[in-house]
């Protein structure tokens, strides 16, 4: 067989090795993302700076001009990379804002669709939808922070594009169009552990205390997934001594002082824990 009629089966044979590497790396690629990009939670306001690289008849706008915008993202699952984020961008001033659905097309990568309306001057008038704007957008988690068991974004990069705009009053003319990048990092503040606290009442029978879970996530927690309980008493036996019930109910071994401890974990991997002298 010549050398010519080797190279199909050499070729072959590489993309074949090739492709049982990528799909042993198959893990490795999905955790990376695409593009550079980190699969994370994308939630939260982001200060974003960046240059305008495409304007054309777009009032107060220039090729190379220097922007800074706030996005504020919403993921719309209680985990992390979710399917769905809401992108609520602020446009050209702090009270014009855009909603955007996000949608994630790999890992930490996302892009979106949207809509706004275009304020335009006919026969004398202001008309605030005279005209609308369509804009494309994809964001990419360029960096992220663990926070307990969840990746959280704390960098991304954008790119916003203006493929058309449509002039819906009877003055004619053209509302032109207009790009840009950014990129910018985490402005708002990451999830804080849950405030853990409990109260307990003593029952009718002497040393059995019924105990409530008053713990309650910060600001931009998440729910509260998991309870443990130690109740400071091995005179009870090992199997009564801790329980995982939001609301345990404990009889203890004899009258006295026990430091009855609770730790509370949310749905981020975040805990925290309290502990309490109790006398029965």
């Amino acid at each position: 067989m010549s050398e010519l009629a080797r190279i199909p089966r050499r070729l072959g044979r590489v993309t074949n090795t090739a492709l049982a590497i990528g799909l042993l790396l198959g893990v490795f690629v999905h955790i990376s993302g695409a593009y550079g990009a980190t699969g994370a939670r994308l939630a939260g306001r982001f200060a974003m700076t960046g240059k305008i690289t495409y304007a054309r008849n777009v009032f107060g706008e220039h090729a190379g001009q220097g922007v800074r915008r706030n996005w504020t993202f919403y993921p719309q699952c209680p985990g992390s990379d979710c399917a769905r984020v809401i992108l609520w961008r602020q446009r050209s001033g702090p009270r014009t804002l855009d909603r955007v659905v996000l949608d994630r097309v790999a890992p930490g990568l996302y892009r979106g669709r949207g809509r706004f309306w275009v304020r335009l001057r006919c026969s004398g008038r202001i008309d605030e939808h005279g005209g609308a704007a369509l804009e494309a957008i994809t964001v990419t988690v360029t960096r992220a922070r663990t926070v307990g068991i969840t990746p959280f974004a704390t960098a991304v990069k954008a790119t916003y594009d203006n493929p058309a705009r449509f002039n819906y009053t009877r003055c004619p003319g053209g509302i032109g169009r207009d790009a840009a990048r950014y990129s910018g990092p985490l402005a708002s503040a990451l999830p804080q552990p849950p405030v853990t606290a409990f109260t307990q009442a003593i029952s009718a029978l002497p040393t059995t205390v019924s105990f409530t879970d008053e713990s309650r996530p910060q600001q931009g927690g998440a729910p509260l997934v998991s309870w443990r309980w130690d109740f400071g008493d091995p005179g009870s036996g090992a199997a009564n001594d801790s329980s995982s019930a939001r609301d345990p109910v404990h009889a203890f071994s004899a009258h006295g002082t026990y430091t009855v401890t609770l730790t509370a974990k949310d749905a981020f991997g975040l805990e925290t824990t309290v502990a309490h002298a109790i006398t029965v």
